[in-house]
């Protein structure tokens, strides 16, 4: 979230939403300083995820449905989510995915499987957040999600499906993702980020849900990593930078496996090579 800060939306979503903005046209993202290091990332009493477990969750049935014609990333008859969960589950797997956190005390994480949300209605209207919250716990408690003491469940909207939360609190902002947590069953801690789909301005939606899962590993509640001046998060401030974690030119490959860079404070800079 380049000019929105973090902040409560209401004491009822019994969490703490935090975004990712649209970068603008032509940035280049932020550079190193010479001299002191003017970002501070602080904890605020929290702990950060260890080891965090990717679990994929999809919201409808566009996820299971082959695609009818090809788009700039998929052929015709590709079913979204196989190609998705088979993306995450190797990007999860590369130490070079994790290793910019570990300076955040953010182990080496792992893929957690995937499944799907059967939620779907006709009035297309933003989804509140409490509604995402229980239908991650009805699916949790049935068996359609595996219970993860350290995952990040993150909730892919269906095209066209916007989520109430990233248009509200933020200033204006224009917001595609945002990460949360509430307590769930005997109290267990969930975290998850939602991600509106096919955002192909934030460069394919591995680039806001790295953002979002870097974020919340390191501030899954909103007691961790921020910097206390702005509320920027470690990846809000590398908004505009990015890697690509395997070699390849293709559309697909770039569109499954860049991934947002996160602010390194031992550096003071984007951590990665930039694209």
């Amino acid at each position: 979230m380049r000019d929105a800060k973090w902040s409560r939306v209401s004491t009822a979503l019994a969490g703490l939403l935090l975004g990712c903005g649209v970068p603008q046209a032509g940035s280049d993202g932020p550079v190193g300083v010479d001299g002191d290091c003017p970002v501070t990332m602080e904890p605020h009493g929290g702990a950060a995820v260890a080891k965090p477990v990717i679990v994929n969750v999809y919201w409808g049935t566009y996820w299971e449905t082959p695609l009818a014609a090809e788009n700039a990333f998929l052929p015709a008859g590709s079913i979204p989510r196989r190609v998705w969960d088979g993306a995450w589950a190797e990007l999860a797997a590369m130490p070079a995915f994790w290793a910019p956190l570990d300076e955040y005390q953010v182990g080496f994480g792992s893929w957690g499987g995937s499944g799907t949300l059967e939620e779907e209605d006709d009035d297309r209207k933003p989804i509140p957040e409490e509604r995402i919250q229980a239908a991650l716990e009805r699916a949790i408690a049935g068996g359609a999600l595996p219970e993860r003491a350290d995952g990040i469940y993150v909730v892919y909207l269906a095209p066209g499906r916007t989520a109430a939360a990233d248009y509200i609190g933020f200033g204006g902002s224009v917001i595609s993702a945002h990460h949360s947590s509430y307590r769930g069953g005997g109290g267990s801690r969930r975290i998850y980020a939602v991600i509106e789909a096919w955002n192909e301005t934030m460069g394919g939606h591995s680039v806001a849900a790295s953002h979002e899962i870097a974020e919340a590993a390191t501030n899954p509640d909103g007691s961790g990593l921020w910097d206390p001046r702005t509320g920027e998060e470690i990846a809000d401030l590398c908004i505009g930078s990015e890697s690509l974690l395997v070699p390849g030119t293709s559309a697909l490959t770039a569109f499954f496996f860049r991934v947002a860079q996160v602010w390194s404070h031992g550096s003071c800079d984007c951590s990665g090579p930039k694209l």
